[in-house]
């Protein structure tokens, strides 16, 4: 019972992860091909008022901490690498993760710098810069609900700040307002259909249906991205 539990939260999870293509939103899903993950690093010469100290935003308490899953999209997130993590890059991750659902559940627009859309960029005096990348990058896999970051993870010149990319389509807080309503009522959609199966065997059935009816394999994003390798 408990592997079927584990099995139907993994299907819901990988679900969500391709709910943008799902919800009728034309964008250039980043995603994971064949034996790695799509992903780019970038350097971005950012303004002071473009970045945050992870440390600064845990004292003013702007959040609960991501273990409180504080928001209703938590819940779509995935936290085994997270509990897993030092104090010091829990903490880092719970800043970046209050920054992405800053810009998921409210219509402010994304910061661009030298012609590229990037969420705040965030830094941790307690960590190194590899750390701080490497925190980032675990962070973005293992919550899909933030749809709209694209493959692209920016740091500042100095290494001491890291962000994410942003899909163009996205950048404007009312089209991501749109795209959010959208992918929730697909994500409720999906959900009651889901809840209607009496099983788990069902259920995990049902997930696997859905994923083949209604996702579709862009290559050209990879095809490029490779190409560029």
């Amino acid at each position: 019972m408990k592997k079927r539990i584990i099995l139907l939260g993994a299907g819901i999870l990988f679900l969500l992860n391709f709910l943008t293509a799902a919800a009728n939103i034309k964008v250039q899903a980043a995603g994971a091909y064949t034996g790695s993950l799509l992903r780019e690093e970038a350097v971005l010469d950012v303004s002071a008022g473009e970045t945050l100290e992870a440390d600064e935003l845990i004292a003013e308490k702007k959040f609960l901490g991501s273990r409180a899953y504080s928001s209703k999209w938590e819940k779509y997130g995935s936290y085994y690498i997270y509990n897993q993590l030092s104090e010091d890059e829990k903490a880092y991750w719970d800043a970046l993760n209050e920054i992405c659902l800053l810009y998921l559940t409210y219509d402010f627009d994304m910061p661009s710098t030298s012609g590229v859309y990037h969420t705040d960029l965030v830094g941790s005096s307690r960590l190194t810069s590899e750390q701080m990348g490497n925190v980032a990058w675990l962070f973005k896999f293992s919550n899909p609900q933030y749809y709209f970051l694209n493959h692209v993870l920016y740091c500042s010149t100095d290494g001491s700040y890291y962000g994410f990319g942003v899909y163009t389509e996205f950048a404007a807080g009312s089209k991501r307002r749109q795209a959010t309503d959208a992918v929730e009522e697909k994500i409720n959609e999906w959900q009651n259909q889901i809840i209607r199966c009496e099983t788990d065997e069902e259920k995990v059935k049902m997930i696997h249906d859905l994923i083949l009816e209604k996702v579709d394999y862009n290559e050209k994003i990879y095809e490029a991205f490779l190409m560029r390798m």
